[in-house]
């Protein structure tokens, strides 16, 4: 939505704002927007194809770590013996089951940098 905000001429801002209880997040002005909501749409067309190695919470934990980014994701990939980690999730077993041993791996590093990049380049919050 924000990205289609911003390639509106006759849009009344270009910023977004997101409330949430434990602060407040503004998405800033996007000047190549055009050029990220295709990419999006690519990954969107070559997921429909076959299965994209994108985990949401593994994703997130990379792109907003605030040391090691591998480190961060794989503590949200990997089960513990009181937490399930995405690696728990039966769909991406079936999914990724001939990469299994390998994940996460070099292509969701770049798949996470491709889709959460521009985000985290575009996010300022209230308390920083």
């Amino acid at each position: 939505m924000h990205l289609a905000l911003n390639l509106t001429p006759a849009s009344p801002t270009r910023h977004t704002q997101l409330v949430a209880r434990d602060d407040t997040y503004t998405l800033q002005p996007v000047d190549d927007a055009r050029e990220l909501l295709t990419d999006l749409l690519a990954c969107y067309s070559t997921g429909l194809a076959h299965p994209l190695p994108f985990f949401p919470r593994s994703a997130h934990a990379y792109a907003f770590a605030s040391g090691d980014p591998s480190l961060a994701a794989k503590r949200c990939w990997e089960s513990s013996s009181y937490v399930n980690g995405e690696d728990a999730n039966p769909w991406y077993q079936l999914a990724f089951r001939d990469e299994w041993d390998n994940l996460p791996n070099d292509e969701f590093v770049a798949l996470t940098e491709r889709l959460y990049r521009p985000i985290v380049d575009h996010l300022e919050t209230s308390s920083s």
